[in-house]
């Protein structure tokens, strides 16, 4: 078992696959995929929602500013929240700075490595019970996170 899955948090078994997936994709253990090495087809499912995101930086400054979507699938749009291709984390509601969407984006973007999020609310969110997700950062052309993916899993 990759060495990364023996330290998981408790999740979703689609998540688990979405992440462990991701790591398959690496070379090594300690870098991350290539944006362009990527298929997204093999992480997306009924239980998931996908979305992937350019990191927007200034100039050679580590850690982002926003991240603008480049990519949502179909189970994201149906749930009619506005993230379309081009839209800011920071314009939307539940991915604003502070959210643990947006942390954890920002985390992955700056060490580089996978974070694991819970968005669930006593409340529930958007209609959810339970909310979780992952931040996958993806190399770009060079050897610096310039994509993440968000994977997350909601339970009704």
């Amino acid at each position: 078992m990759d060495h990364a899955a023996q330290h998981l948090p408790r999740m979703c078994p689609a998540l688990r696959h979405a992440l462990l997936v991701w790591a398959s994709w690496r070379h090594d253990e300690t870098h991350p995929p290539r944006f362009d090495e990527m298929q997204i087809v093999d992480v997306t499912t009924q239980e998931l929602a996908v979305s992937v995101a350019e990191v927007i930086r200034q100039g050679d400054d580590p850690e982002p500013d926003d991240f603008r979507l480049i990519y949502v699938c179909p189970n994201l749009r149906k749930l009619a929240l506005g993230k379309g291709e081009g839209a800011r984390f920071s314009e939307r509601k539940h991915s604003r700075p502070g959210s643990p969407t947006f942390e954890s984006a920002r985390a992955s973007a700056t060490i580089g490595k996978a974070q694991y999020f819970d968005a669930s609310g006593e409340n529930g969110v958007l209609g959810f019970r339970k909310l979780e997700g992952v931040s996958l950062p993806m190399f770009g052309d060079t050897d610096r996170v310039d994509y993440v993916m968000t994977v997350v899993c909601f339970e009704r």
